[in-house]
Protein backbone atom coordinates (compact mmCIF):
# COMPACT_ATOMS: atom_id res chain seq x y z
CA UNK A 1 0.00 0.00 0.00
CA UNK A 2 2.72 2.38 0.87
CA UNK A 3 4.65 2.08 -2.59
CA UNK A 4 1.05 2.79 -4.31
CA UNK A 5 0.74 6.21 -2.18
CA UNK A 6 4.18 7.35 -3.50
CA UNK A 7 2.89 6.91 -6.82
CA UNK A 8 -0.26 8.37 -5.99
CA UNK A 9 0.85 11.31 -4.49
CA UNK A 10 3.41 11.79 -7.26
CA UNK A 11 1.08 11.70 -9.98
CA UNK A 12 -1.29 14.21 -8.34
CA UNK A 13 1.98 16.33 -8.14
CA UNK A 14 2.56 16.13 -12.05
CA UNK A 15 -1.47 16.74 -12.68
CA UNK A 16 -1.64 19.87 -10.58
CA UNK A 17 1.37 21.15 -11.94
CA UNK A 18 -0.02 20.50 -15.72
CA UNK A 19 -2.77 21.91 -14.82
CA UNK A 20 -1.61 24.71 -13.46
CA UNK A 21 0.90 25.47 -16.35
CA UNK A 22 -2.82 24.69 -18.46
CA UNK A 23 -4.00 27.47 -16.54
CA UNK A 24 -1.61 29.83 -17.13
CA UNK A 25 -1.42 29.36 -20.39
CA UNK A 26 -5.11 29.67 -21.57
CA UNK A 27 -5.59 32.75 -18.87
CA UNK A 28 -2.19 34.20 -19.45
CA UNK A 29 -0.34 36.07 -17.28
CA UNK A 30 -1.04 39.54 -18.87
CA UNK A 31 1.94 41.19 -17.35
CA UNK A 32 4.77 38.94 -18.06
CA UNK A 33 3.67 37.14 -20.97
CA UNK A 34 6.36 37.42 -23.59
CA UNK A 35 6.17 39.50 -26.12
CA UNK A 36 5.95 42.69 -24.45
CA UNK A 37 6.26 46.43 -25.11
CA UNK A 38 6.88 48.65 -22.51
CA UNK A 39 7.23 52.30 -22.57
CA UNK A 40 10.59 54.06 -22.95
CA UNK A 41 11.78 55.27 -19.57
CA UNK A 42 15.17 57.81 -19.41
CA UNK A 43 17.84 55.28 -19.79
CA UNK A 44 16.22 53.77 -22.82
CA UNK A 45 15.65 58.23 -24.57
CA UNK A 46 19.03 58.94 -23.53
CA UNK A 47 20.32 55.41 -25.17
CA UNK A 48 18.86 56.82 -28.50
CA UNK A 49 19.89 60.13 -27.78
CA UNK A 50 23.39 59.35 -28.00
CA UNK A 51 23.10 57.11 -30.84
CA UNK A 52 21.93 60.44 -32.71
CA UNK A 53 24.15 62.60 -31.56
CA UNK A 54 27.21 60.03 -32.80
CA UNK A 55 25.72 59.73 -35.98
CA UNK A 56 25.48 63.63 -36.37
CA UNK A 57 28.77 64.02 -35.57
CA UNK A 58 29.71 61.69 -38.24
CA UNK A 59 27.60 63.00 -41.02
CA UNK A 60 28.54 66.38 -39.93
CA UNK A 61 32.73 65.71 -40.42
CA UNK A 62 32.08 62.96 -43.44
CA UNK A 63 29.23 65.42 -45.22
CA UNK A 64 29.06 68.85 -43.55
CA UNK A 65 25.67 68.19 -42.84
CA UNK A 66 23.02 66.49 -40.03
CA UNK A 67 19.91 65.12 -39.33
CA UNK A 68 17.25 66.92 -38.79
CA UNK A 69 14.56 64.15 -37.65
CA UNK A 70 12.38 64.46 -39.79
CA UNK A 71 11.50 62.57 -43.49
CA UNK A 72 13.81 64.99 -45.38
CA UNK A 73 16.87 62.75 -43.52
CA UNK A 74 16.35 60.35 -46.49
CA UNK A 75 18.80 61.97 -48.53
CA UNK A 76 21.30 62.22 -46.43
CA UNK A 77 20.68 58.61 -44.64
CA UNK A 78 20.92 57.44 -48.28
CA UNK A 79 24.24 58.73 -48.78
CA UNK A 80 25.45 57.16 -45.72
CA UNK A 81 24.87 53.81 -47.86
CA UNK A 82 25.68 54.55 -50.76
CA UNK A 83 28.97 56.04 -50.12
CA UNK A 84 29.99 53.02 -47.35
CA UNK A 85 31.79 55.41 -44.69
CA UNK A 86 30.68 53.02 -42.14
CA UNK A 87 32.36 49.92 -41.36
CA UNK A 88 30.75 46.94 -41.59
CA UNK A 89 31.57 45.72 -38.44
CA UNK A 90 30.70 49.10 -36.88
CA UNK A 91 27.67 48.08 -34.94
CA UNK A 92 27.43 50.96 -33.17
CA UNK A 93 26.83 53.10 -36.11
CA UNK A 94 25.09 51.40 -38.57
CA UNK A 95 22.36 50.46 -35.53
CA UNK A 96 22.11 54.55 -35.53
CA UNK A 97 21.55 54.97 -38.75
CA UNK A 98 18.67 52.80 -37.65
CA UNK A 99 17.86 54.99 -35.07
CA UNK A 100 17.33 57.59 -37.79
CA UNK A 101 14.96 55.35 -39.63
CA UNK A 102 12.93 55.23 -36.71
CA UNK A 103 12.71 58.94 -36.33
CA UNK A 104 11.46 59.32 -39.40
CA UNK A 105 8.49 56.74 -38.93
CA UNK A 106 7.46 58.35 -35.74
CA UNK A 107 6.79 61.67 -37.78
CA UNK A 108 5.24 60.34 -40.63
CA UNK A 109 2.49 58.68 -38.19
CA UNK A 110 1.49 60.10 -34.64
CA UNK A 111 0.28 56.67 -33.30
CA UNK A 112 4.31 55.24 -34.19
CA UNK A 113 5.91 55.28 -30.94
CA UNK A 114 9.49 54.34 -29.51
CA UNK A 115 9.00 51.59 -27.22
CA UNK A 116 11.22 48.36 -25.55
CA UNK A 117 9.95 45.14 -27.41
CA UNK A 118 10.62 42.31 -25.58
CA UNK A 119 10.45 38.54 -26.16
CA UNK A 120 12.34 35.71 -25.76
CA UNK A 121 15.61 36.66 -27.62
CA UNK A 122 15.79 39.63 -25.37
CA UNK A 123 14.81 43.27 -25.40
CA UNK A 124 15.32 46.13 -28.32
CA UNK A 125 14.17 49.30 -28.76
CA UNK A 126 11.51 49.17 -31.84
CA UNK A 127 9.11 51.43 -33.36
CA UNK A 128 5.59 50.41 -32.68
CA UNK A 129 1.48 51.48 -32.77
CA UNK A 130 0.51 52.49 -30.00
CA UNK A 131 -1.18 50.45 -27.46
CA UNK A 132 -0.44 47.29 -29.62
CA UNK A 133 2.63 44.92 -30.40
CA UNK A 134 2.66 45.47 -33.56
CA UNK A 135 6.31 46.23 -34.01
CA UNK A 136 9.35 47.69 -36.32
CA UNK A 137 12.95 46.72 -35.03
CA UNK A 138 14.41 50.10 -37.44
CA UNK A 139 17.99 49.26 -35.38
CA UNK A 140 18.53 46.74 -37.56
CA UNK A 141 16.44 47.09 -40.82
CA UNK A 142 19.81 48.38 -41.97
CA UNK A 143 22.49 46.84 -39.99
CA UNK A 144 21.61 43.83 -41.08
CA UNK A 145 21.93 44.24 -44.46
CA UNK A 146 25.12 46.69 -44.82
CA UNK A 147 26.42 44.58 -42.41
CA UNK A 148 27.07 41.68 -45.65
CA UNK A 149 28.00 44.78 -47.97
CA UNK A 150 24.30 45.14 -49.31
CA UNK A 151 23.27 48.91 -50.28
CA UNK A 152 19.53 48.62 -49.71
CA UNK A 153 17.48 51.79 -50.67
CA UNK A 154 16.22 53.39 -47.59
CA UNK A 155 13.18 54.46 -49.16
CA UNK A 156 11.76 51.53 -50.58
CA UNK A 157 12.76 49.55 -46.91
CA UNK A 158 10.74 52.68 -45.21
CA UNK A 159 7.52 51.98 -47.98
CA UNK A 160 7.68 48.44 -47.94
CA UNK A 161 8.03 48.45 -43.83
CA UNK A 162 5.52 51.14 -43.37
CA UNK A 163 2.88 49.55 -45.71
CA UNK A 164 3.26 46.68 -43.59
CA UNK A 165 2.53 48.36 -40.39
CA UNK A 166 0.02 50.63 -41.44
CA UNK A 167 -2.68 48.50 -41.39
CA UNK A 168 -2.83 48.12 -37.74
CA UNK A 169 -2.83 51.63 -37.44
CA UNK A 170 -6.25 53.44 -36.04
CA UNK A 171 -8.10 53.90 -38.80
CA UNK A 172 -9.97 57.73 -39.20
CA UNK A 173 -12.21 59.25 -41.45
CA UNK A 174 -9.70 61.88 -42.15
CA UNK A 175 -6.64 59.60 -42.21
CA UNK A 176 -6.34 56.80 -43.95
CA UNK A 177 -3.54 56.01 -42.13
Amino acid sequence: MKRYGVKLVALSLVFLSCKSIHAQQFYGDEENALPKVDKMQWINENYLQKQRTHINEIARDKFAKFFHGNIGDMRLLQRFINSQVLEKTDKQSLQALGVILGDMYTQKNKHLKWAVYEDELGRTHAICVENTKQCLFVMTILARRMEVGLKPSAQKLFDKNFDEIKRFLPKRAYNPY
